[in-house]
């Protein structure tokens, strides 16, 4: 479940560094004015299912993460919720850098469980939630 909704996440690097310009001062998180703009366009796209999908259609990428999504089974919607929540922790920690984004990316990719626990404790419980109905049970005797 981990490595499915880390494939989800690579794919939202990418349509950050698309809404993304040039550099100027930086806010609190450190991210300049149009970062946090991309930001929160690329959020926007993750959580409204419209302008998701018009993505999805439109980049081959997308449409992979998509296929993934619908492997794992789950909320499509706390899906796309919880990667755009997860989106905005890699953006601030990254202050914003698509080539950070990127390698951290390439971490997660190559141990989900690190990066799964760099996460906060609400993103954690979120995909915990995900992942539940999917675990296998437990034997209980």
């Amino acid at each position: 479940m981990k490595v499915l909704l880390v494939v989800v996440l690579l794919s939202a690097p990418g349509a950050f560094a698309q809404n993304r310009r040039v550099n100027e001062p930086v806010n609190a998180d450190g991210l300049d004015r149009h970062s946090e703009k991309a930001l929160m366009e690329t959020q926007e796209l993750l959580r409204n299912k419209q302008k998701r999908d018009e993505a999805i259609d439109a980049n081959d990428k997308s449409r992979a993460a998509d296929a993934y999504v619908d492997k794992i089974g789950a909320d499509r919607e706390k899906i796309y919720d919880l990667t755009a929540d997860i989106l905005a922790t890699i953006v601030k920690r990254t202050k914003g850098d698509v080539k950070a984004m990127e390698k951290m990316m390439e971490e997660a990719a190559k141990n989900p469980e690190a990066f799964a626990n760099s996460l906060t404790g609400e993103q954690k419980r979120g995909i915990s939630e995900i992942a539940a109905p999917m675990s296998p049970p437990v034997n209980q005797k």
